[in-house]
């Protein structure tokens, strides 16, 4: 999300959650562990100004991830 230029507000590894906000819009990341091992990471927006934005921080989180 930073590498997008986005403000972490919050960040809560017990839960999972990172907030962060760019030019008005706030996206709320969960991570969340399945019961196979697998991890879910998903980005949300609402509302959105850039509409881009949460494609634009996947395509960052892809490419560290090596994907």
């Amino acid at each position: 999300m930073q590498e997008e230029g986005l403000s972490i507000t919050t960040q809560d590894p017990a839960s999972g959650t990172i907030v962060g906000a760019l030019g008005g819009d706030v996206v709320t990341t969960s991570v969340r562990r399945q019961a196979d091992g697998s991890v879910v990471v998903q980005f949300a927006s609402k509302p959105a100004r850039d509409p881009a934005l949460l494609d634009r921080i996947s395509r960052s989180y892809d490419r560290r991830m090596g994907r």
